[in-house]
């Protein structure tokens, strides 16, 4: 069967969230209540999700439908991060910064910053 690239974004995005929140693909096909084989099918760009499971999706991972299907890389809405950054950073600087990282770079990149997170919070 030939792959859509839509479907495949769409899939990498799903494979992504899901092992960022520590599930296999049988924990989320029991989660949504569909075969493990779809969610495979899914995450292989073979089938995209119907338009009420992408909403399940979003909201399960509390992103937008726009970031799953690749539309909005960025998953939260930042229109105003400007105001909330350190005076002399843009947040377009760093979103070029880190789109020109490669995709393991910016996985670590996340890690670490969850990892400062989680310490912050323990600090608290």
């Amino acid at each position: 069967m030939k792959k859509d690239h839509a479907a495949n974004i769409t899939g990498s995005i799903i494979s992504d969230l899901r092992k960022n929140f520590g599930l296999t693909q049988k924990q989320l096909a029991i989660a949504f209540n569909v075969s493990e084989a779809t969610i495979a099918h899914y995450e292989q760009g073979i089938s995209v999700p119907p338009n009420d499971m992408l909403k399940r999706y979003a909201d399960f991972f509390h992103v937008s439908t726009d970031y799953i299907l690749g539309r909005n890389m960025l998953n939260k809405d930042y229109s105003n991060l400007n105001e909330l950054l350190y005076e002399n950073m843009k947040i377009a600087d760093m979103v070029q910064y880190v789109l020109s990282y490669s995709k393991d770079k910016r996985r670590y990149l996340y890690n670490t910053i969850i990892m400062l997170n989680k310490t912050e919070e323990k600090l608290k």
